[in-house]
């Protein structure tokens, strides 16, 4: 039978209390400028304070491809401001 370590953490010890969300309704360019300048890599997506979704950094990268197809920063962050985070984020 193993020993449980005395060094062991639970979850609710290490994780974050009131962590930054987005509504499911807000734009692309707005979660990634908070999660560039939050240094933030996942973010949690609610609707009406209940948890429908979240955003990586992933599936922002994934939106940019409007970037990759050679458009410019500023055109490229016009498209993002037309895409709301409901239409990229992770529902499961």
């Amino acid at each position: 039978m193993a020993q449980k370590s005395k060094t062991s953490v639970i979850v609710k010890e290490l994780m974050m209390k009131s962590p930054a969300t987005l509504d499911q309704n807000e734009t692309l360019d707005l979660a990634e400028d908070i999660m560039h300048l939050g240094r933030i890599r996942h973010m949690p997506v609610v609707d009406e304070g209940r948890l429908v979704g979240i955003v990586s950094q992933r599936d922002l990268f994934r939106s940019a491809l409007v970037t990759a197809l050679g458009f410019g920063r500023k055109t490229s962050r016009t498209l993002i401001k037309s895409i709301r985070v409901k239409e990229i984020m992770t529902k499961n």
